[in-house]
């Protein structure tokens, strides 16, 4: 019998079968990856516009809520119709859950105008709005004040001439005579679309007494398709059923406005991107291809009837090519994974048969008698082979390395250990101190407050927790920046450290702006001594560019024996703090 060598005897077969492998799975990727790339990509729009619509629905919902809401309150209060301002506080409260609402406002049959108002790119402040407190038809924009409702005039443009009676909503309201939609138009003074709905009320006699309104701003719309991850090259629009454009995900202007002020909307026909121009065409719900400029896209489509009639449309455009070559290269990098596997697995055999041999047995031998010695006093050289006889001077290099290792591996360990203590002492400290003002985190005043608070229990001793918030401090970001703003915080932080240095304060950043202070066996009269300093302290310094800042404190004094949870004493100071705030700023609440 033909003898062959024992490398080849094990190689071969694996080599055979990598090659087999290899072309099988190729074969096999090449007539599946054209209908799974289509399914998933099919997947893949429909959960992208599942993920909008839901969105959509949940942001406009609220609109025909609170018409239906304040057309009823209206007719139960229309005695009250003489002080609209009582109203205007109803507006506003209905405003604060909703950041998407701009307007809910109620226009009488007489002209008069009021407003809970909210700026389209600001939903932190809501204004009131009106055009008879000052002279009759003039717009104005006003401060909400929490004793008399409407405060100081603010610097918004003032609109003169303005009657409701004239505007769409009011016009559409009393002609449908019911709920309905305003058409989306371009809010006065701000670069944003917006859409309502209005509704008339009647008295019992069927006159006229009011319209009332809600309206929202659909740049919110345009921010959230504008965060939604999409593959390369992919697009998705809110239209209505005209192909006027609602939101898209390239950021484009949406409208724009004339020298004699009407407005042109941008429509998909008429939008720069191809994709979005060839999806205006085909503005039907369902799945469909587009062919644009030699390339193949995903067309998903779907429609939205919200309640009272209006209809828009939800569109995810994504190029077919994407899913299709991930799946190619993913199929390309299993087969060459698989030949290369093989291929290894050939290689090693023929490195395990050429080296079969007495040398080797050798080597077991001495390997399994668990003695470095043995293995020091192999035979030199120990084969004719070069490889073999390397790897046994290699082993007897190894023996006596192992054997000086063996000698100085307790002292290393130790060394080792004795490093990993204080890098981890190092870690802990970091994940519990604020990088920007050196001060403890939340996280780390949380552990030390539950500390002090055990340690005052048991010493039957008082505590005082105050939380200080920075006053206007988004106007210091707003006029110069956030550096500055991290630079003001910074100096605060070193403000706070000093006015308390003989006290024994526990300091952290326990927010954005605010700060928290822990004054262990101090009573209140001693903690507004520390409160006094601090203010005096603050008065003798400005910050950042040269701005002049102030705190406002809540503060919660507990013990001698008073069993409070970290929790409760947060939430105390933190409504105290609110106190101050909402009483002028500037204060120390106890």
């Amino acid at each position: 019998m033909k003898t062959v060598p024992l490398r080849f005897a094990i190689t071969l077969p694996f080599i055979v079968l990598a090659i087999v492998a290899g072309l099988t799975t190729y074969v096999m990727a090449k007539y599946t990856i054209e209908s799974v790339a289509e399914k998933i990509g099919k997947q893949y729009t429909s959960e992208v516009e599942n993920r909008i619509v839901g969105h959509i629905t949940h942001a406009t919902h609220v609109l025909p809520s609170l018409v239906e809401i304040n057309r009823a309150a209206i007719k139960r209060h229309s005695a009250n119709m003489g002080d609209l301002t009582l109203f205007a506080e109803r507006f506003r409260e209905q405003s604060l859950p909703y950041p998407q609402l701009t307007f809910v406002s109620m226009a009488t049959a007489d002209g008069r105008y009021i407003a809970a108002s909210r700026d389209p790119h600001k939903s932190d402040s809501i204004n009131i709005a009106a055009n008879f407190f000052e002279e009759k038809g003039l717009l104005t924009g006003y401060y909400y004040d929490d004793n008399t409702i409407v405060g100081e005039r603010t610097d918004e443009p003032q609109y003169p001439n303005y009657d409701p009676r004239k505007r769409p909503f009011y016009l559409d309201a009393v002609k449908k005579n019911g709920l309905v939609w305003s058409p989306i138009h371009p809010y006065v003074g701000y670069i944003s679309l917006g859409i309502g709905m209005s509704a008339p009320v009647y008295d019992d006699n069927g006159n006229l007494i009011a319209v009332t309104a809600a309206s929202m701003a659909l740049n919110e719309l345009d921010d959230f398709l504008a965060d939604i991850e999409l593959v390369e090259s992919g697009f998705t629009f809110i239209a209505e059923k005209s192909g006027a454009l609602i939101a898209t995900s390239s950021n484009d202007e949406l409208f724009t406005i004339n020298k004699d002020k009407s407005m042109v909307r941008l429509t998909l026909s008429d939008h720069k991107i191809p994709a979005l121009q060839h999806a205006g065409k085909l503005l039907q719900s369902g799945q469909h291809k587009l062919d644009v400029n030699g390339e193949t896209y995903l067309y998903h489509v779907s429609e939205i009837k919200h309640k009272y009639g209006e209809t828009w449309y939800v569109g995810v455009i994504i190029p077919k090519a994407h899913h299709h070559q991930v799946l190619k290269d993913y199929s390309m990098a299993i087969t060459v994974i698989t030949f290369l596997l093989f291929l290894s697995i050939g290689i090693v055999g023929s490195m395990l048969a050429w080296h079969i041999g007495q040398p080797i047995r050798q080597l077991e031998k001495a390997a399994h008698n668990n003695d470095l010695n043995a293995i020091s006093q192999l035979p030199q050289p120990l084969s004719a082979i070069r490889e073999v006889d390397s790897l046994g001077q290699g082993m007897r290099e190894m023996a006596d390395s192992l054997t000086n290792v063996l000698a100085n591996l307790e002292k290393k360990v130790a060394e080792r250990t004795s490093n990993l203590k204080d890098e981890n002492l190092d870690l802990q400290q970091k994940s519990i101190t604020d990088e920007l003002t050196k001060l403890l985190n939340r996280r780390g005043f949380n552990q030390k407050l539950t500390q002090l608070l055990q340690q005052a229990e048991a010493k039957r001793s008082c505590l005082t927790f105050i939380l200080c918030d920075v006053d206007y401090f988004k106007q210091v970001n707003d006029r110069f920046g956030h550096i500055v703003g991290d630079k003001v915080l910074t100096e605060l932080a070193e403000v706070l450290r000093h006015a308390t240095a003989q006290d024994n304060a526990v300091l952290a950043r326990y927010g954005g702006e605010e700060f928290a202070v822990v004054l262990p066996d101090y009573a209140l009269e001693q903690s507004l001594e520390v409160i006094h300093r601090i203010q005096e302290a603050l008065s003798k310094q400005t910050f950042g560019e040269g701005s002049a800042i102030t705190f406002s404190f809540g503060v919660n004094t507990v013990g001698p024996i008073t069993y409070l949870t970290t929790e409760r004493l947060i939430t105390s100071a933190d409504s105290k703090l609110y106190q101050a705030k909402k009483t002028g700023r500037n204060r120390i609440v106890c």
